[in-house]
C-alpha cells in the first residue's frame, strides 16, 4: 500500500472518530440541557417535539457506540489476518459499521431539528 493511500486512510479514520465524538458529546449535552430547560417551563408547548428529539439523540448515541464496537471487532479480525500472513480482506462488519454510522448521523440531525422546533415553539 502506498504511503499516500495510508495517509488518506488514516485521515479518513480520524474524520470518522471526530464525527463519533461530536455525536456522543453534543447528543449527551443536548439531552441534559433540554431536560433542564423543560423543567423551567410552566406549560411547555409541542412536547412531542422534545420527546422525539430525546429518542433521536438516544438512538444516535447508541448507533455510534455500536458502530465503534463493530469497528473494534473488525480491527481485531484484520490484525489476526495479518498475524497469520493472510491477505487482509473486508468483512461483513464493514456493512454494519457504515449502516450504524449513517443511522447515527441521520438521527442526530433529526434530533437537532426536532429540538430546534421545540425551542422555537416555546420561545416567547
Amino acid at each position: 500500500m502506498s504511503s499516500r493511500r495510508e495517509g488518506l486512510q488514516g485521515r479518513l479514520t480520524d474524520s470518522y472518530r471526530e464525527v463519533d465524538r461530536l455525536i456522543i458529546s453534543v447528543g449527551s449535552g443536548v439531552l441534559a440541557i433540554s431536560v433542564a430547560l423543560l423543567g423551567t417551563e410552566a406549560a411547555s408547548l409541542e412536547s412531542w417535539a422534545i420527546k422525539l428529539s430525546w429518542g433521536a439523540m438516544f438512538i444516535a448515541v447508541l448507533s455510534v457506540l455500536i458502530a465503534l464496537l463493530f469497528e473494534q471487532a473488525d480491527k481485531r479480525r484484520r490484525i489476526n489476518q495479518i498475524d497469520a500472513d493472510r491477505e487482509e480482506t473486508d468483512g461483513c462488519l464493514d456493512i454494519f459499521i457504515n449502516a450504524f454510522n449513517i443511522i447515527g448521523v441521520m438521527t442526530f440531525v433529526g434530533g437537532l431539528l426536532s429540538l430546534a422546533y421545540f425551542l422555537f415553539a416555546n420561545t416567547k
